[in-house]
């Protein structure tokens, strides 16, 4: 990943987007941020094993929204402006739009969509409420139904959760 949270000492985290720190403190208040407790330094969310706090210097692999837009046949897709389209059909709870791996396209989008079980909706209603609404290139290539989408301690749509569980949707 291009971004890493480094640690620097056992009570500061500095935030890597390039070339030069970024202290967290500079990103604003509420964001989800590593910070240290005890001897090790934890994710906030709870979702990493602590990392010993050894004087050396640690890297740990961000995953976030920086990865979320999609790149198919090299247009730029916002997976937000398909999900508001999505969300808005009758039948349709919520939807966590994602690219994944495509031989022909590098990225497909790809819709995971929680149904309301009393509506019956279709995959051919889905893709015909996107026509002359988005162009061709931002429909998803295929519809996934779920139950539930996966959360994060905030409620956030765990994106990467999702690409990690299709990545290999479209291999031959």
């Amino acid at each position: 990943p291009e971004t890493v949270f480094k640690e620097r000492d056992a009570a500061r985290v500095s935030v890597l987007p390039g070339p030069g720190p970024v202290s967290p403190a500079m990103c604003g208040v509420g964001r989800q941020w590593h910070h240290a407790i005890g001897q090790g330094l934890h994710h906030v969310s709870g979702g990493r094993e602590p990392i010993p706090s050894d004087g050396s210097d640690r890297h740990i692999p961000l995953e976030g929204r920086s990865s979320d837009m999609i790149i198919s046949g090299g247009y730029n897709v916002y997976p937000k402006e398909v999900e508001m389209v999505l969300d808005d059909v009758p039948g349709v709870l919520e939807t966590g739009v994602i690219g994944v791996p495509h031989p022909d396209f590098g990225e497909a989008v790809v819709a995971v969509v929680v149904r309301d079980d009393s509506v019956d909706v279709s995959d051919a209603a889905l893709a015909a409420s996107l026509d002359g609404v988005l162009a061709r290139f931002k429909h998803p290539k295929t519809y996934i139904a779920a139950n539930e989408l996966p959360r994060n301690a905030m409620s956030k749509v765990q994106k990467a959760t999702l690409r990690r569980a299709h990545v290999d949707l479209f291999e031959s």
